[in-house]
Formats: structure tokens, sequence, C-alpha cells
């Protein structure tokens, strides 16, 4: 497959286009609505590998933040993760059932809880079906949506996401290009 180049006037209309209805309605649906989250259950955090499309890198200081404030009320948002799939997801490593979808600095914030205290190491996750998430783009666009939900992403984060579409052939088919 080649590689599509994400010009700059592309990546500007992605940013624009996520201020439109269109886009916002994507994030109210995806984002916070959990009708999508099969269940909550609770796994071992050594079980779950980290994929992020969307970071650039997690940020210390706010995953130091949860790290204390899930010392005393515990984690309010658990992050949602799916089950590895065959065909699908390569180069999984040993022991690793699950790969984790949204919530990357919580899902940090709790392995150093568990490296502490290894009676934290299970925790609970919401658990997505491999029906609702069929491949790589529709994790990414769940990712979009949760973090641009909460605070708007960074330029270079969103270009991000938008070349790892562009490279898979799926971005102009969801509408976002």
């Amino acid at each position: 497959m080649s590689r599509k180049t994400l010009k700059a006037t592309d990546l500007a209309n992605i940013v624009a286009q996520t201020t439109k209805s269109k886009a916002v309605n994507t994030i109210g649906k995806i984002g916070s609505n959990d009708s999508d989250i099969d269940k909550v259950i609770p796994l071992n955090i050594n079980k779950i590998m980290v994929r992020n499309f969307a970071r650039i890198k997690n940020r210390s200081d706010l995953i130091d933040r949860m790290v204390e404030e899930f010392a005393t009320i515990g984690v309010q948002q658990m992050p949602t993760v799916r089950k590895v799939q065959k065909g699908r997801d390569i180069d999984i490593p040993n022991g690793i059932e699950y790969i984790l979808v949204n919530g990357a600095h919580r899902f940090e914030a709790m392995r150093i809880r568990a490296k502490a205290d290894p009676s934290l190491a299970i925790q609970e996750f919401k658990l997505i079906s491999s029906s609702k998430s069929k491949n790589d783009i529709d994790d990414i666009e769940r990712q979009f949506s949760e973090n641009n939900t909460r605070a708007s992403m960074h330029l270079v984060e969103i270009g991000r996401l938008a070349q790892f579409c562009l490279d898979k052939g799926n971005f102009a088919s969801k509408g976002l290009l």
C-alpha cells in the first residue's frame, strides 16, 4: 500500500470539520454514550496492551495527579478495552489478551499504582465487542472523539490521526476528509 501525504490544506479541513455539527454529533454519539459498551469487567492490568494512535506522549503531570486522585477517590471513568482479534492484531506479546482503546493516561496511572501495590493489578474496564471495534479506524474514531470532547487535541495529534487513516485508506469513508 502506498503512503498518501497529508497536505496542510487537508489538515486544516479536518480541524475545521471538528467544529461542525456533523463532527459534534459524532463526538456526542461516541464520546458520551456508553450504549456501545458491552460490559464492565475486572481485568489484570498486565494483560492489556496500549496502542496509542493519537497521543504524542503521555503527560506525566496529568498521570501523577491521577495517581494521587485514584488513591483517594478511585477511578471514576474506567478505560475502555477490546479483546485481541486474530488476523487484526499482530505482534502481540504472549499473555496480552486485551487492547486499550481509550484512557491511556488513566491506564498509565492505574499501572503505576499496581506496580507500587500488586493487589491493585486487577481493575475494572469497559469492554467493547469486536462488532463495535471492527478495525483500527473504529478505535481511532473512538479515541479521537473521547479526547477531543474533553479538550481540543493538539494539531499534531489530529494530523497523526489523519495520516494514519489516510494510510489505511478509510478516512474519507468516515466523512472526516
